[in-house]
């Protein structure tokens, strides 16, 4: 008598043909739509594939960034598809949708759910993220974020929300990197930060903190908002302490200003920029010292030419923006390998093997999942040196993302 009440097969592939009715009225376009090839959404409509739906960056699926991420992630899935038995079965297919505004991200974000969308991989980093975040976090589906270094994704309870994930790491890595370096070199910090600036102030304080471990007095000094003149009153309390190094927690006009300053006075002392880097800026600042991930990934030429040739094979299209396109390979398989651990699109069992997932390649690195951050077990980042308006790679340094604050 059960058997009368549960969907056939064909209900639930016709049920799949409404729906994809619903949010593709227009087959693929240059500029963006649901799947790069046909065929693609003929294995959503016909019940063998697991849909992943990802959300454009904000200059859209035509852009050059666009395009690469979209070439990248076609030729993850191609590689599975062209194994004989795919993943259990069935192809994992990555959607394409134009999203206008917030609004339209959650409408159709309950069409989504409705066709079992198990992620949503977002390159988006402004009010569209801002949205699935809030809508997906403690509900599903999973999301996850290319970048993540604005956003924490921990809960009240200090653990990280069950179905977000993040490539990247939170910002104050860059006080990790920053604070380790000193130790190594044997010099002496101080603080400087923006007291009216929330972000700067979490820095600042993590990177105060994690300098009091080894010199016990560190001191944080703080400036009254931009219009703030203080420069030098600032510097020369940092230097009369015996600071030789202060790390900015400015932005990067106001690490400029800094480094003017003391280069003016001829202070004894150099400026290390914590906060994100404008690197056009600060190409201004000789002698500057910041920290970054993609300025690395941008060096690793070898590998990143390679994952562009892997493209031109496998899709037969060139990327421009290589980076981009390491990472969006990077989630692609990350995505592929929870599908392949799991092999079932139920919400909780794919937020765990995303998790715990491993062997993920990055542009020359191999990453693994933390379980208690939901982000890379650890990463190596950029400790970049400004000298005659060009950049040089000082090292590298490696950071576990369970040693970062993240509040």
């Amino acid at each position: 008598m059960l058997r009368n009440f549960l969907p056939s097969k064909r209900f639930l592939a016709s049920l799949t043909i409404a729906l994809l009715c619903l949010v593709e009225p227009a087959p693929f376009r240059p500029n963006g739509g649901w799947t790069a090839q046909g065929e693609n959404l003929s294995a959503l409509k016909e019940g063998w594939g697991w849909p992943v739906v990802v959300i454009p960056p904000k200059e859209g699926w035509g852009s050059p960034e666009g395009q690469s991420l979209k070439w990248a992630l076609r030729t993850a899935e191609m590689e599975v598809s062209k194994a004989h038995s795919g993943v259990h079965g069935r192809d994992v297919v990555f959607l394409y949708p134009d999203i206008s505004d917030p609004e339209d991200a959650l409408k159709r974000l309950k069409i989504w759910r409705s066709m079992k969308v198990g992620v949503i991989v977002c390159f988006d980093d402004g009010p569209v993220m801002e949205a699935l975040v809030k809508a997906c976090r403690d509900s599903g589906p999973s999301l996850i974020l290319s970048d993540g270094e604005d956003l924490s994704l921990r809960g009240p309870s200090g653990k990280p929300h069950p179905y977000l994930f993040a490539l990247g790491f939170f910002r104050n890595y860059r006080a990790n990197v920053l604070s380790q370096l000193m130790a190594k070199r044997a010099l002496k910090g101080a603080v400087i930060s923006d007291r009216y600036d929330p972000a700067m102030v979490q820095g600042a304080q993590v990177t105060l903190s994690l300098l009091a471990k080894r010199q016990p007095g560190a001191r944080l000094f703080w400036l009254m908002g931009s219009g703030d003149a203080g420069y030098r009153y600032r510097l020369a309390e940092a230097s009369a302490e015996g600071a030789n190094v202060v790390v900015s927690w400015l932005d990067s006009m106001g690490s400029i200003s800094l480094w003017k300053t003391a280069y003016t006075y001829r202070m004894p002392l150099e400026v290390w920029h914590g906060a994100y880097p404008d690197q056009k800026l600060l190409k201004e600042a000789d002698g500057l010292l910041y920290v970054d991930a993609d300025h690395l990934l941008s060096l690793r030429q070898k590998e990143l030419q390679r994952i562009r040739w892997n493209i031109i094979r496998t899709v037969k299209r060139d990327v421009t923006n290589l980076v981009a396109a390491a990472k969006a390979y990077a989630i692609g398989v990350w995505v592929i390998k929870a599908y392949e651990s799991t092999g079932s699109a139920d919400p909780a069992k794919l937020a765990a093997s995303l998790s715990s997932t491993r062997d993920i390649p990055l542009a020359g690195e191999m990453l693994a999942i933390s379980p208690i951050t939901h982000r890379p077990v650890k990463r190596s980042f950029g400790v970049i040196r400004v000298k005659g308006k060009s950049t040089f790679l000082e090292e590298v340094a490696p950071v576990s993302s369970g040693s970062v604050a993240e509040k």
